[in-house]
């Protein structure tokens, strides 16, 4: 299927993407970067893919939590509600994700998001090379920090950009390189990247390639090698990481439902293209070309089984979430009317 959308994006899809959103009964919500971007992809009254578009100041990391959906922009993180109560709206959609709290974090490059049990915001400060918390009181709450750096400064020192958390702690990181130089990583970027383990500070695995997006998940450590465009498993016990499906371009996002995964593909990163990189290789050699993407990835089978293409004015995609139960999302934004027209209210208490 391809359609051009009235925001100049052309969609287009596998022949089972529709259907796969169908069976699953889920949506996915897409961070675009510099785009400035939050694309709600899901189905409308006719079963056919349906790709919803608000503006945000410079979209991040997304992550989807008790029915809402955090997302980092520019310069702040957002927590996103869900207001529909009463059914679908006239148009179909049967969510409403409106802006309700915020955080005011400063130029971080808040990569990964994730919301602890504990009601804490974990997530990859890569701007300070930590792991941080979002605060009432302050930008950030330093959380941990890589033992080679030595102080918390907005140097962009290692890249480190991924996180996982299970319950309340963080438990994995990813960066692009081992440096405390200013922007050291970018020095690196071939083979200088690694994951580490929080609670040790100990790496169990280098060599890789802009590691990014670790995620626990069936008790297993799943990531993406961005650089060579694989999704894999990391074995923390010998410091392997097993590349499993070849992506088609520089891969990040990462989310899982029942046996599959979800991710997004870019055909640059940082604005360049990736040429140079190994992922360029690895797609020559599969004869394929690098895309802007989401893919959804088989697990038991170990294939790329679907995917909805993006063109147009978008060329980098960072994050991507999933939104169980949902079947066609729809957001406000934070400009115009809308956002002072839409109010939810909360039951009076007994007096």
């Amino acid at each position: 299927m391809s359609t051009n959308s009235d925001n100049g994006l052309d969609i287009s899809t596998s022949r089972g993407f529709a259907r796969w959103l169908a069976d699953t009964g889920v949506s996915i919500a897409v961070s675009t970067d510099t785009a400035g971007k939050l694309l709600l992809v899901g189905l409308d009254g006719h079963g056919e893919v349906s790709v919803f578009e608000r503006a945000f100041d410079r979209t991040g990391g997304l992550c989807f939590d008790q029915g809402g959906l955090l997302i980092a922009t520019r310069y702040q993180i957002w927590r996103l509600e869900n207001v529909l109560t009463d059914g679908p709206t006239a148009d179909g959609y049967d969510a409403l994700y409106v802006p309700q709290a915020g955080w005011v974090t400063g130029a971080v490059q808040a990569h990964d998001i994730a919301a602890t049990p504990d009601g804490n915001i974990l997530f990859a400060n890569t701007m300070f090379s930590c792991v941080a918390a979002a605060s009432a009181q302050y930008s950030f709450a330093p959380v941990w920090r890589p033992p080679f750096i030595d102080a918390l400064v907005a140097e962009q020192r290692c890249y480190l950009n991924g996180l996982a958390v299970s319950g309340d702690q963080p438990v994995f990181v990813t960066m692009a390189a081992e440096t405390e130089a200013r922007r050291g990583w970018k020095q690196s970027i071939i083979g200088g990247g690694a994951v580490y383990d929080v609670e040790t500070s100990i790496p169990v695995i280098g060599g890789l390639t802009l590691p990014a997006s670790p995620r626990l998940y069936s008790d297993r450590l799943w990531m993406l090698e961005s650089g060579s465009g694989y999704f894999g498993v990391v074995d923390p016990a010998n410091g392997r990481f097993e590349k499993a499906i070849l992506c088609p371009g520089f891969v990040r996002g990462l989310a899982f439902h029942e046996n599959f995964a979800v991710t997004s593909t870019s055909r640059q990163f940082a604005g360049q293209d990736i040429s140079g990189m190994p992922v360029e290789e690895n797609l020559q050699r599969s004869r394929a070309e690098p895309r802007c993407a989401l893919v959804v990835l088989d697990l038991q089978q170990g294939v790329l089984a679907h995917w909805m293409r993006i063109e147009g004015q978008v060329s980098e995609i960072q994050d991507v979430a999933i939104l169980p139960g949902v079947r066609r999302p729809a957001a406000i934004g934070l400009d115009g009317e809308e956002i002072q027209r839409i109010l939810s209210i909360a039951p009076e208490q007994p007096r």
